[in-house]
């Protein structure tokens, strides 16, 4: 009796003593990455416990989620993800709902479409006269700008091509000088470019206008309501992590002020609702994308 009294308290002190690790899948600098850096801060400093971030980029985020999915020991692996993204990759990949614990959903933010300042490709009517595929910049093949770009194209009647990125430097480069003439991103990621003069939006995919930038049109209100949809974040962890430890992290975030740095730095509107519940909506959108991608191409 006392032998395994002492085994399971070295077995909680082994648990304890590894640090929480947050797995970004996406380039650094974007709106993943800085709501990561924000939620480290948060549970360093209220948990008191050591918090690696680390970076697994490619394969359009895949390589970094799966990596969680598949890592069956009790260390602690955490994302802090779009639901966009994570449904993508459940379908794609051969992971399931089953290898993710569901901490919480953190609320919502919104990706807009931007054109480069005094762009005539600010007016959706100018695209109509454009003799050519329209090439949008996304985040890569098979993301949600990726999609997006077809669904578009389905709700304009309009031959639109999705341009990959790895991150959104080299996207708006491009957009810049001319080799696209449109590209998708996070409202909190491009606002500075905007507010800089460099950039113009056209509108974003959330349900209402935004207040961090009111005078933003959404799709709804240019006719075109199924051009995408909100970016849902929700914090995952690997199925095996120590329960004991995504308890505290679940209720820590819970608990949260919607005045809270992680809202008012990154933008995101605070949502109460089922995480599980939205990433099965998503998956369900992100299947019938697919199949309206497959569509497009089958017709070019």
């Amino acid at each position: 009796m006392f032998s395994r009294l002492i085994l399971g308290l070295l077995f909680c002190t082994t648990v304890w003593a590894q640090p929480i690790k947050m797995v970004v899948p996406f380039s650094p600098g974007g709106q993943v990455d800085i709501i990561t850096r924000e939620a480290e801060k948060i549970v360093a400093q209220e948990l008191r416990r050591t918090v690696m971030v680390e970076y697994r980029l490619g394969a359009g985020s895949s390589i970094g989620i799966t990596s969680v999915a598949r890592n069956k020991s009790t260390e602690v692996n955490l994302m802090f993800i779009d639901a966009n993204a994570l449904a993508n990759v459940i379908i794609s990949d051969s992971i399931a709902m089953s290898d993710f614990k569901f901490l919480g959903l953190l609320g919502s933010t919104s990706t807009a479409l931007a054109v480069v300042k005094g762009s005539p490709y600010k007016n959706l009517k100018y695209w109509a006269t454009v003799k050519r595929p329209i090439n949008v910049g996304t985040n890569g093949v098979g993301s949600p700008h990726h999609y997006y770009t077809y669904s578009l194209g389905k709700s304009m009647n309009l031959p639109l091509e999705a341009i990959p990125y790895k991150g959104i430097a080299p996207a708006l480069n491009d957009l810049m000088n001319g080799s696209i003439d449109a590209m998708w991103g996070s409202v909190a990621t491009l606002l500075p470019f905007e507010q800089a003069g460099k950039i113009e939006f056209i509108a974003n995919l959330s349900t209402r206008r935004l207040p961090l930038a009111p005078n933003m049109q959404t799709f709804t209100e240019l006719g075109l309501p199924n051009a995408g949809a909100s970016t849902h974040w929700m914090i995952v962890a690997n199925s095996t992590a120590d329960d004991a430890t995504l308890a505290q992290i679940a209720e820590l975030f819970r608990k949260l002020p919607n005045d809270h740095d992680l809202y008012t730095k990154t933008h995101i509107l605070p949502e109460q609702g089922s995480a599980e519940s939205i990433l099965k909506l998503r998956i369900q959108q992100q299947r019938e994308f697919a199949e309206i991608v497959k569509l497009t191409k089958t017709k070019q």
